[in-house]
């Protein structure tokens, strides 16, 4: 295993926010890890995802997160945590008028390139995918989008 992806104290800005990679390394099992600080700006959302080679534990550091999890949409305050499993269709947002911060662990093979993009609000190409919640999830994905002001069209999986 090589954790050649993240260095400690990687940067990086999205349209959404921002993160700083906080730690990496070996898992006991083989796998590997990487931590993140998450900064989501007011009115924004990441995209609605999937990862084939990591599972993810997000846990609210400051503000009131609004989840969606394979077709189900959650509301975490400061100090909840939730398991977001391998392959899970998941997505975060910030409907409050100060940032968000979450911490972030990443459990598995550690890769941006293991992102599958399935919903975007930015306008990032995004991808079709068979998941049993995809409708339900896509429908949160959209009303949440809308209910932040998202102007950017929530492109069609192509």
């Amino acid at each position: 295993m090589t954790m050649d992806a993240y260095k400690i104290g990687d940067r990086e800005e999205r349209v959404w926010g921002q993160y700083v990679v906080t730690s990496i390394g070996p898992m006991a099992d083989g796998r590997e890890f990487c931590e993140k600080t998450i900064v989501l700006y007011p009115n924004q959302m990441s995209s609605l995802q999937q990862h084939a080679l990591r599972s993810e534990i997000w846990t609210v550091i400051e503000g009131r997160m609004s989840a969606i999890i394979n077709g189900q949409l959650l509301v975490l305050e400061a100090g909840q945590s939730v398991d977001i499993p391998l392959g899970a269709i998941h997505c975060f947002a910030n409907a409050e008028p100060d940032n968000l911060v979450v911490h972030e662990r990443q459990e598995g093979t550690c890769r941006e390139a293991d992102n599958t993009r399935i919903r975007d609000a930015s306008g990032r190409a995004v991808t079709a995918i068979n998941h049993p919640d995809y409708a339900a999830s896509v429908a949160h994905y959209d009303t949440l989008a809308q209910r932040l002001g998202l102007t950017a069209p929530a492109r069609q999986a192509i």
